[in-house]
């Protein structure tokens, strides 16, 4: 049996403008100018107030969520260990490199705070959910024809050669099995879903998410001989949660 362990790492990006300085020609120096002024400067600009970043303008926040699948007893193992968060990320990429855990996916979301962002990667399964039973027919009819030619013998129907035939129930040829008249869609893969918010004062960060992850395991075959039907058999795991970053 296998755990997929998810591990999530929300990264705040900060958004940097680059201010392009063009060459321009000194001004004369003034014998009464402060020696430390900057010569560039315009003397009539109004003076440069430092003032703290406004955190209510929306900001980018990057969403990376990676997915990994290793043995049970291992899994368990890391969380009675009691390392953090990263040290555990830290395991799993070296289990990975050693070929005892297997990374299944990687996705990366991208958003403004206090809107929802989702990411799906599905893929369609169309199955059948009703059949109709196998059938034998009631009757059989048999035609004959004359054969046409000079040299054609002639046809003689003869009963007593039908006294011997097999039922109708032992011609398998006959038989219709089992048929599929109704059909359902189900999506296998992971959907992504969340929703993060940035505080007033930019210190920490609130993350509501949702996980949904489902996956064709088997497909069972129900009945006996022509009324053998087959019925997939979905695995699926849901995360509903939230974390505060700091």
């Amino acid at each position: 049996m296998k755990l997929k362990t998810i591990v999530i790492q929300p990264l705040l990006i900060a958004v940097c403008s680059i201010a392009v300085l063009h060459g321009q020609t000194p001004r004369p120096a003034d014998p009464d100018a402060d020696p430390d002024a900057d010569p560039y400067a315009d003397p009539d600009a109004v003076p440069y107030v430092k003032r703290e970043p406004d955190f209510k303008d929306p900001k980018q926040i990057s969403f990376c969520c990676e997915e990994f699948s290793l043995p049970l007893a291992s899994a368990a193992k890391l969380r009675r260990e009691g390392l953090t968060d990263a040290e555990i990320y830290q395991r799993l990429i070296a289990e990975v490199d050693k070929g005892t855990a297997i990374q299944e996916s990687f996705t990366v979301i991208r958003t403004r705070s206090g809107e929802k962002a989702t990411s799906r990667a599905i893929s369609e399964v169309i199955y059948p959910t009703e059949y109709e039973p196998a059938q034998v027919p009631e009757t059989l009819s048999v035609a004959t024809s004359q054969p046409t030619g000079k040299k054609a013998p002639q046809a003689v129907t003869d009963a007593s050669k039908l006294a011997h035939t097999p039922p109708i129930s032992l011609s398998g040829g006959l038989i219709t099995r089992a048929t599929p008249t109704a059909f359902e869609t189900r999506d296998t893969g992971t959907t992504i879903e969340i929703m993060p918010t940035i505080s007033d004062s930019g210190k920490f960060i609130d993350i509501r998410f949702n996980l949904e992850s489902t996956e064709l395991v088997d497909i069972r075959s129900w009945g006996q001989g022509v009324n053998t039907c087959q019925l997939p058999d979905f695995e699926g795991r849901y995360l509903s949660s939230g974390a505060v970053l700091t």
